[in-house]
């Protein structure tokens, strides 16, 4: 059976259940499918280069470091959405295909940095490649440059206010 389009899903809301239903939920059920859509159709990819989803997240956060594209594990497990037990495994992973190494903190001994070895941020730019263009297939197929570029926009308009107001 075929998962439900989010029209099929706010029609049925409409005619079963309208008080479910606000000037957002579109909007709210369209970001979680879309999210949906770009993970199943970019996991292929990244797994291609012998990686999850987790591992090209953390090779990317790295890689987006200036030199030498390093953060500590605690950093890492913050800015993703993985308990550092989850964080720990993936990084066991990238450390036995060469992809980074730890190094430990001049400072505290109790803590150390995760970096990039040479290989791992070659590897990151090959995967970041194919999911770039993967990433345009998918949006080009849908969108033109015009309604691209503005979704761009008032997303990031939307985050940027959203973040920002945090407490």
């Amino acid at each position: 059976m075929s998962r439900q389009t989010v029209a099929e899903i706010l029609k049925s809301c409409e005619t079963h259940w309208p008080s479910s239903l606000s000037p957002h939920t579109a909007l709210i059920l369209g970001l979680y499918r879309l999210r949906d859509i770009v993970s199943e159709r970019t996991a292929p990819v990244v797994q291609s280069f012998g990686l999850s989803e987790a591992g090209f997240d953390i090779l990317v956060m790295l890689r987006a470091q200036p030199e030498p594209y390093r953060l500590t594990p605690s950093d890492l497990y913050r800015s993703l959405i993985m308990t550092s037990g989850g964080v720990t495994k993936v990084l066991k992973s990238l450390e036995e295909n060469g992809w980074i190494t730890r190094i430990a903190h001049p400072e505290d001994k109790r803590s150390s940095f995760v970096q990039l070895t040479t290989a791992g941020a070659d590897h990151a730019e090959n995967v970041i490649q194919a999911v770039s263009k993967n990433d345009a297939d998918i949006f080009s197929a849908a969108l033109t440059k015009e309604q691209h570029a503005q979704l761009v926009d008032t997303l990031l308009s939307a985050l940027d206010k959203l973040e920002n107001d945090r407490v």
